[in-house]
């Protein structure tokens, strides 16, 4: 979509899965050959019942010049907070700033606009951490093992990209490991 100011909510570095989609982040910023502008990356406010409200709310406490063009989520729950900063603040989404999160929450499909987000294949997850326990416990497996499954993209209004997709608004795109 062009975007060359792109924010990220974060989330706490103790979970490996956050952090997995903060270098996620960094290295789609590299690819792109966009640097990483420690201002736009937002650091987690512990303990916050509205996270992702106060987090957008420092990204639009910078001069206006400055403002990110797109905002990524950490998780689709803190993107409904941004969502609504954003919209108490008079920005548009998608018009004034695109936003996406992560995880494709029920919710995320029924707000306005609909939001962008990333699809973990959550049966998949579940029967392979489930096959790992059994194995661990009936002894057939004792190496640890890493299984890579794929995460869809799941396109719509909140990004702006909805009409420029196929009409699925589906795409398969990053793995996830479990």
């Amino acid at each position: 979509m062009g975007h060359r100011r792109i924010a990220i909510l974060e989330g706490p570095r103790k979970y490996k899965t956050l952090t997995e989609r903060m270098e996620g982040y960094l290295r789609a910023l590299d690819e792109a050959g966009i640097d990483a502008d420690p201002r736009l990356m937002i650091k987690p406010l512990h303990s916050s019942p509205r996270k992702g409200y106060r987090e957008t709310g420092a990204l639009l406490a910078l001069p206006r010049k400055e403002w990110p063009t797109a905002i990524f989520a950490i998780s689709d729950k803190t993107a409904l907070g941004a969502l609504d900063a954003l919209k108490d603040a008079g920005v548009r989404v998608p018009d004034d700033m695109a936003l996406a999160g992560f995880d494709d929450m029920a919710e995320s499909a029924h707000v306005v606009p609909p939001l962008t987000t990333v699809r973990l294949p959550m049966l998949q997850i579940g029967t392979v951490a489930a096959q790992q326990l059994i194995g661990r416990i009936e002894g057939t497996l004792t190496e640890p093992s890493k299984t890579i499954l794929y995460t869809e993209l799941v396109v719509r209004e909140s990004s702006g990209a909805h009409q420029a997709v196929e009409p699925s608004g589906v795409h398969r795109a990053v793995a996830t490991a479990v």
